[in-house]
């Protein structure tokens, strides 16, 4: 649990001593703001450490860092299981880690083990609580490319390149909402500043550090590796479905290294089974999160949910309702239907979409807009209803049930 003000640090390490590649990004809320400052600096010693005492002059909840680190600040030198578990299956989806045996992953490990040293020479950093430490004080490793990825349902449709994979990453999920609902998961009922407004590589890679190191500072974080280092990664409930199944299969493909921190029985059993969806409103501020797979799908045709969806027709899965937590209170409209039936509906008091609606005649079960959960391999409908009120151009095809 985060206090309800606090601060944390990333920073995305460079090696260039004549271009400010290097960047630090410290994270500040209260009980209603996030918001962050971020700095580049040459990756020379009297740069680096001015940018740091500059904004590590706070308490810091946590910090990490874009580079390998193991315990002790020592050079690696070698090919890491946590490398190894974010290749296997991930590089043609979301790339890999640079591997720290190379010559260029042993001189990012010296400036990343610089960075670290002068955050720590501070004094700012809190002791360290969380399970994976490598220091008596809160700092880990960070790898901002796959801390996006893993985030997005479809990644390998946005067509990116080695060079600019992590700015498309970070663009698709600055305006699809996925970034605002991790802040949201974290540190919930805030405003923030537009996450597209930051548009330097290196300043946005600062900014993913910091929200790596939240989730450290929360304990609600996915952490990959060994005693050679761990890669901290999103919460288990915001990873994707494909993201969670390669975990779990490289997990077992390698002997273990996949750790889950934040509520060990459910978001193992998320890793392991995928079974967890969770949905949200378009800022991200209103979610929900399904424990089990839906008991039906369905798209409905009725004039009514063709006018609250904005859409042609409306799809909605029904789950049991003990299955179903919302992370906030929503505002609520009350609908009475064509055959007397009533629906309450539950939208985002700060965008307006509708998340979900409980139906009178259901009151066992929570029905959530498909569309909410932005993925594209939920499951097809099973029923199609008030088919005579069909837009003429549309057909719902498959499996199916038809009714009228």
């Amino acid at each position: 649990m985060l206090p309800s003000e606090g601060s944390v640090l990333g920073i995305d390490v460079g090696c260039s001593e004549t271009k400010r590649s290097s960047a630090i990004c410290r994270l500040d809320w209260t009980a209603t703001t996030v918001d962050w400052v971020v700095r580049r600096f040459r990756a020379t010693e009297d740069e680096r450490v001015a940018a740091i005492t500059a904004l590590a002059d706070r308490p810091l909840l946590a910090a990490a860092f874009d580079g390998p680190l193991r315990r002790g600040l020592d050079e690696i030198g070698a090919y890491r299981r946590a490398e190894r578990l974010l290749t296997l299956g991930f590089q043609p989806r979301i790339g890999k880690p640079g591997q720290s045996n190379s010559p260029v992953g042993r001189l990012l490990n010296r400036h990343a083990n610089a960075c670290a040293r002068a955050v720590l020479a501070t004094g700012t950093v809190r002791s360290a609580r969380h399970p994976h430490a490598i220091d008596d004080r809160a700092i880990v490793e960070a790898f901002p490319s796959a801390w996006l990825g893993m985030l997005i349902a479809d990644p390998e449709t946005l067509d990116a390149t080695r060079k600019d994979r992590s700015d498309r990453f970070y663009r698709h999920a600055a305006d699809r909402g996925i970034l605002p609902a991790a802040i949201a998961h974290l540190l919930p009922g805030r405003s923030h500043r537009d996450f597209a407004s930051v548009t330097d590589h290196d300043e946005r890679a600062a900014l993913v550090c910091s929200l790596t190191a939240l989730g450290v500072a929360a304990q609600d974080y996915v952490a990959v590796g060994d005693a050679q280092g761990w890669i901290v990664q999103p919460p288990a409930v915001l990873i994707q479905r494909w993201a969670r199944d390669l975990l779990a299969i490289n997990d077992a493909r390698c002997g273990g290294g996949v750790a889950v921190v934040g509520r060990p029985d459910e978001d193992e059993a998320h890793i392991a089974s995928g079974a967890e969806r969770r949905a949200a409103c378009q800022c991200g501020k209103l979610s929900v999160t399904c424990s089990v797979e839906p008991v039906r799908v369905s798209v409905c045709h009725c004039l009514a949910c063709q006018r609250r969806s904005g859409s042609a027709f409306a799809a909605q899965a029904r789950f049991p309702a003990d299955c179903v937590t919302m992370n906030r209170e929503a505002r609520t409209w009350r609908r009475t239907g064509d055959e007397g039936g009533g629906a309450t509906f539950h939208f985002c008091p700060d965008c307006g979409s509708t998340v979900y609606y409980r139906a009178d005649s259901q009151p066992d079960l929570v029905a959530v807009a498909l569309g909410a959960f932005a993925d594209p391999t939920f499951p097809s409908p099973q029923s199609s209803n008030y088919e005579g009120r069909r837009q003429s151009w549309v057909a719902i095809t498959g499996d199916i049930e038809h009714h009228d």
